[in-house]
């Protein structure tokens, strides 16, 4: 049994935390998506001489989990996400000599051309964990 599908972004500094080679292939509603198991380990956390946001340097242990080994793409994010979000459209943050906000953005139209094995974008954090626990309940692990 697989342990529940995260989707997390981390900066790995340290060589235990990398990709092993045991890899899970799911078909959720027509859609493929390929997993790899990050190994359960240790690190320490912070900087000793970091600024205070970095400090106290702490032990983190962390559970064995899978992680997609590539990026969300719009055809996944399209096929998982839930029928009762459709019309939820948050807007999203763009890039224009500064960073603004558009609220007629959206991930269907982020403002430039896409296809849909492109990485989604104009998610919310609130969309990301929607998107997960529709994964993790789809996927029956």
């Amino acid at each position: 049994m697989l342990p529940k599908f995260l989707i997390v972004v981390l900066l790995l500094v340290t060589s235990p935390y990398v990709l092993s080679s045991d890899l899970v292939t799911v078909n959720i509603n027509d859609t493929s998506f390929t997993f790899s198991k990050i190994m359960a380990g240790n690190f320490d956390m912070g900087d000793r001489q970091g600024q205070d946001d970095e400090l106290p340097v702490h032990s983190v242990s962390i559970n064995s989990f899978y992680m997609q080994i590539s990026v969300v793409t719009i055809e996944q994010y399209a096929r998982l996400r839930h029928p009762s979000d459709e019309n939820n459209n948050n807007g999203c943050e763009y890039f224009d000599s500064g960073w603004k906000y558009s609220k007629r953005l959206n991930w269907q139209n982020p403002g430039y051309k896409q296809n849909k094995q492109h990485p989604v974008v104009c998610v919310s954090w609130i969309d990301v964990q929607d998107y997960i626990n529709r994964l993790n309940s789809l996927s029956k692990h």
